[in-house]
């Protein structure tokens, strides 16, 4: 008999997909990732994953739109916006994409940073040689969510459905423990803090997409 093959439905590929799409959203923008921003695939990515799960992208392409055309200018202003919210503003940062600073004592690389890397090494992965943040960035944990999610799939399509539910358990687990207890917290300082809209508009689709309201967690279940 055919496993499960994991067929998954076309709700959770939509997850996955999203969490990509916010991942890149909530890292430090750069030219390339401004010309898929700009030329419309980015924004397109977002509105084909998430209203069919039934969260608005209406906000987000507004702020889009109202972004300059010009490529250089919108780079800037975006990159000035994500240096006050998430890694220099004075006196006293707004949002920091940190689980450090909501958990625990609120210092950077705290137990959460270690729990995030000993996540990251059990499941056989570790940073980039050039990377230099901290591990418990936020716009990491969406893309470890992400590609636990693509490692179960791959199990599953292999027959393998221990791993795949192992591999699945492992991505429970991490948005459980290392992304809910404080993604609302971050989320509401962005939205009060932001000066232009777009940054306000992807917080608040993460907080739908991660933390759900109950008809849209029940419509998720079993793909996390």
């Amino acid at each position: 008999m055919e496993s499960m093959a994991w067929e998954r439905k076309a709700e959770d590929w939509r997850w996955l997909a999203a969490l990509r799409g916010l991942a890149r959203g909530f890292a430090y923008p750069d030219r390339s990732w401004m010309m898929t921003l700009l030329d419309g695939q980015w924004p397109a990515l977002l509105a084909e994953v998430l209203e069919p799960l039934g969260v608005s992208v209406e906000g987000i392409l507004r702020a889009v739109e109202g972004l300059p055309a010009s490529e250089d200018e919108a780079l800037r202003v975006l990159q000035i916006e994500y240096t006050y919210l998430f890694i220099n503003a004075v006196p006293h940062l707004p949002a920091p994409p940190y689980a450090s600073a909501y958990v625990g004592q609120g210092w950077l690389m705290g137990e959460p940073a270690e729990a995030a890397m000993r996540a990251y090494l059990q499941a056989g992965l570790a940073l980039a040689e050039d990377y230099r943040d901290l591990p418990d960035h936020l716009s990491v944990g969406l893309e470890f969510l992400a590609w636990l999610g693509e490692q179960a799939a791959d199990a599953a399509k292999a027959g393998d459905e221990p791993r795949s539910r192992t591999i699945l358990a492992q991505q429970q687990a991490f948005l459980r423990d290392q992304i809910r207890p404080w993604l609302p917290t971050f989320c509401r300082r962005v939205e009060e803090a932001a000066r232009i809209s777009f940054y306000r508009e992807l917080a608040g689709l993460a907080e739908s997409l991660l933390c759900p309201k109950p008809a849209l967690a029940d419509q998720l279940a079993g793909g996390k």
